[in-house]
């Protein structure tokens, strides 16, 4: 009888552990979704520039400025935080754009940019 009731608890336990299973929800993406634009200038013109579905968490040097150029009047299409930075490497004080905020005006400049989901 006692060998019966130790299989028996030994089969439940087993059954227990496989029915638990971590909870159900989306994993998260990877990269943001839509784009970052901006306007840049270079030898007097001014070109406008993109970040598409840009990686979350990480810092993205914008890549048609330099230490003497910035981007500026960011417009944040994404579904993410953008935090745009006023210097490369995601450094400085950042200016924080909701998801699909409007257009910022012309003296928000910047180098850099860094998303993250909203909670």
């Amino acid at each position: 009888m006692r060998k019966r009731a130790a299989v028996a608890t030994l089969v439940s336990a087993a059954a227990l552990a496989l029915c638990v299973s971590a909870p159900v929800h989306a994993a998260p993406t990877a990269d943001a979704q839509g784009s970052l634009t901006y306007y840049y200038k270079e030898d007097g013109l001014t070109y406008n520039g993109a970040l598409e579905d840009p990686e979350l968490g990480v810092c993205h040097n914008i890549f048609a400025v330099d230490y003497t150029r910035q981007a500026y009047a960011p417009h944040n299409l994404t579904n993410a935080i953008a935090e745009v930075f006023p210097n490369r490497d995601c450094t400085g004080v950042p200016t924080l754009l909701l998801p699909d905020s409007p257009q910022m005006p012309d003296i928000i400049k910047f180098r850099s940019a860094k998303f993250r989901l909203p909670l």
